[in-house]
């Protein structure tokens, strides 16, 4: 819900769980207060409810200052900034291991296909159609990894370079 209210279409009274809603009341120098009172003893009167009413800026304090004071306290701040660093250094870890992998796995590839290209040259084998297949095979495997490793390594600068949320 959208108004200039904060607490529009969120608050409840607690002894009729009816709507809360906005009141108004000028006062003698013409200053006018604004309330947050039942909705429900507004259209029934006492036979509805028992009024609830409270000050629109001691209860908009309350719900906005309360929380952000209690939330921001320094021990509360360093648990939660350790645990995001946790998280991140975690991530980091797992990011370096696919990375280490995927290098292992190209270099495995590489391996065999220059020992492929060496029995062809030295004239070990001849390139037939097999030897071609396995070739084929080979390279797309290692041009898979490689793949993989340029948006593993693409993906972790963009985190780094990324503001956190």
């Amino acid at each position: 819900m959208n108004g200039p209210i904060l607490l529009t279409g969120l608050t409840a009274c607690t002894t009729c769980n009816g709507p809360i809603t906005l009141r108004t009341c000028p006062s003698k120098s013409g200053k006018v207060y604004r309330y947050y009172s039942c909705s429900t003893y507004g259209q029934q009167g006492k036979t509805g409810c028992s009024d609830r009413t409270i000050r629109m800026d001691t209860l908009d304090l309350l719900v906005t200052d309360r929380p952000a004071a209690e939330l921001l306290q320094p021990d509360r701040l360093r648990a939660t900034l350790a645990s995001l660093w946790s998280q991140l250094a975690e991530k980091a870890m797992e990011v370096d291991s696919r990375v280490a992998a995927l290098r292992r796995e190209i270099e495995v590839r590489e391996d065999k296909l220059k020992r492929l290209y060496w029995m062809v040259e030295e004239r070990v084998t001849d390139l037939d159609d097999i030897l071609k297949g396995w070739v084929a095979a080979l390279k797309l495997e290692w041009d898979r990894a490689k793949a993989a490793l340029d948006r593993k390594l693409l993906r972790s600068a963009r985190r780094r370079k990324s503001p956190p949320r």
